[in-house]
């Protein structure tokens, strides 16, 4: 189990992901959708023409598809790290749902969280942060 902490809202992750080797965070997908539903009509489309696409170019992904009368489209995407994402999928087009789908499969579902400090040390300086033009 990856631990993660956070220490003045600045991540630090255990998993150095990327620098390694990559592994995709991504666990499984469930697309929900209505059959008969006017909103789901792009998530329909994309069903029928992309999603045997998609899931071939990424076997490490799980993916299932949920029919659910009277109810709009919804995207929701499961993290390794135990994270859940839901991505609305009202009334968008079936190219609108690949972005959607490569957003979600290259992120790591953790929340976007606005940086205390544009720096950030665990061991700061008592003379000050450094920069290019300091002894000029």
């Amino acid at each position: 189990i990856v631990e993660l902490k956070m220490a003045a809202a600045h991540p630090r992750f255990a998993t150095l992901n990327g620098l390694t080797r990559f592994v995709c965070q991504l666990r499984a997908i469930t697309i929900t959708y209505c059959a008969t539903g006017g909103s789901s009509t792009g998530t329909r489309q994309f069903i029928n023409s992309e999603l045997v696409k998609f899931a071939r170019e990424n076997p490490q992904v799980a993916m299932f598809a949920k029919q659910n009368d009277c109810a709009h489209p919804e995207l929701v995407g499961e993290f390794l790290n135990g994270y859940v994402s839901n991505v609305s999928l009202r009334n968008l087009k079936p190219e609108e749902i690949a972005t959607k789908l490569k957003e979600l499969k290259d992120s790591n579902g953790a929340p976007i969280r606005k940086l205390k400090k544009m720096q950030y040390t665990r061991t700061p300086s008592s003379q000050g942060n450094w920069h290019p033009f300091m002894f000029k």
